[in-house]
């Protein structure tokens, strides 16, 4: 079926339209790495999902990105980008960023 049939419209890899029980539209961002399934969040557009997206697949691949390297402005929040960061170390126990480090730079430890 092409695209004037079925009423969708191609999106970019990883992206997935998804309609709310209201009919309110959002998008699914996701990835595959290692064999694995990632969920990474929902967007209200998809080129909000695609940034998303293209910042895991930007986080998994470069050892040089770390939780030092995360900003505010980031698709991706801050416990995402932790267990990103923990799956491309190869981390199946649950965290290894522990204690203050964990914590976003939004939040203090009392």
């Amino acid at each position: 079926m092409n695209e004037q049939k079925t009423g969708k419209s191609k999106l970019d890899k990883g992206i997935f339209r998804a309609v709310k029980k209201d009919g309110t539209v959002y998008y699914r961002a996701s990835l595959t790495y290692r064999g694995k399934h990632i969920s990474l969040d929902s967007y209200r557009d998809a080129g909000q999902a695609h940034s998303a997206y293209e910042e895991g697949i930007r986080l998994l691949n470069d050892s040089s990105l770390s939780l030092k390297s995360y900003r505010e402005t980031s698709s991706l929040s801050f416990e995402k980008w932790v267990c990103l960061l923990n799956f491309r170390e190869g981390s199946t126990l649950g965290t290894i960023y522990m204690g203050q480090q964990l914590l976003s730079p939004r939040h203090t430890m009392y």
